[in-house]
């Protein structure tokens, strides 16, 4: 599952997780993560978005959250794939 879709499981709450993951609904340019197999994928994908919240000039509050939710997102990953 790509991050993006994932990060939909918290568009209807009232938290900051929530406002990120609208945000990210409505960033039309927001980075499409494609399902690379190699080693390391999931870290290019991580500074792509890291990179276009940057330039986009997003708070520190925004990055920060970006950063936990990627963690959960790939704990998630982790678990599901060694169980």
């Amino acid at each position: 599952m790509m991050f993006k879709t994932w990060l939909r499981q918290y568009l209807n709450d009232d938290t900051p997780y929530g406002d990120f993951a609208r945000d990210v609904t409505a960033d039309k340019q927001f980075p499409k993560n494609y399902p690379l197999r190699k080693e390391g994928a999931e870290r290019v994908d991580h500074n792509i978005i890291l990179y276009h919240l940057k330039a986009r000039h997003a708070c520190s509050e925004c990055v920060a959250v970006f950063e936990e939710t990627w963690s959960l997102y790939t704990h998630q990953k982790e678990k599901r794939v060694y169980g």
